[in-house]
């Protein structure tokens, strides 16, 4: 009876002290859980009212701005659009300056076909080869009562001597609007310069030229020479 005693008084404290041990465990548990949670909460306050206050704050900037928006871009546009006023007082053609070149500026071939539509005395020169025009064929003007200039600026044996003298003599006047246009941009590049040096003050560069991002990419018109 005495070791059933003693045993009974051990095991009866035993499960005194886990009970208490468990409990205590879980009590500081459900404390650093309860901690947690309540720092978790005013981090996300914090981080909420400083997300509220940058947002309203870019909206009190952006206001007072949003009324010249418009204007700023008209400005802006104002600055890299170049309006070369026609030889007729008809329309005028939309052209982009490009730095370091002396000619009037750069024109895509939308804006060189609405300004060949619209201006008489507007002129479209093709400066590709004899070959690339029997190849490929030509720019057609016929629905607009016109016919392309060709004058090579280079030959099968170098550079054309008389380059310079066959568009003089195919261009009325020196204020007459001329575009150029070649098989990619380049060449007629170099001949909008040259033309410009000889004193015509409104010769263009028909961006992306005949090739696919150029007239042919537009679909304007086109035949066989």
């Amino acid at each position: 009876m005495l070791y059933y005693d003693f045993f009974y008084y051990k095991y009866s404290s035993c499960r005194k002290n886990f009970n208490e041990s468990v409990s205590a465990r879980c009590y500081r548990a459900s404390n650093q859980i309860k901690m947690w949670q309540s720092g978790l909460w005013a981090a996300l306050a914090v981080r909420g009212a400083n997300f509220a206050a940058r947002w309203k704050t870019a909206i009190e900037i952006a206001e007072p701005t949003r009324g010249r928006t418009s204007g700023s871009k008209k400005r802006s546009n104002q600055g890299g659009i170049k309006k070369a006023k026609c030889m007729s007082d008809g329309p005028t053609i939309q052209s982009t300056p490009t730095a370091g070149n002396t000619f009037a500026g750069d024109v895509t071939a939308q804006a060189a076909w609405d300004e060949l539509s619209q201006n008489p005395d507007a002129i479209l020169i093709d400066v590709r080869s004899d070959g690339e025009w029997s190849q490929l064929g030509i720019p057609d003007l016929s629905s607009v009562s016109k016919s392309t200039v060709l004058i090579e600026l280079e030959t099968q044996t170098g550079p054309n001597p008389n380059f310079a003298t066959q568009v003089t003599d195919a261009i009325p006047a020196k204020d007459n609007v001329v575009i150029f246009i070649c098989r990619s941009g380049a060449r007629s590049a170099a001949a909008a310069t040259t033309m410009a040096a000889q004193g015509f003050s409104q010769c263009y560069n028909l961006l992306g030229g005949a090739d696919a991002e150029g007239w042919n990419a537009a679909g304007l018109p086109w035949r066989a020479k």
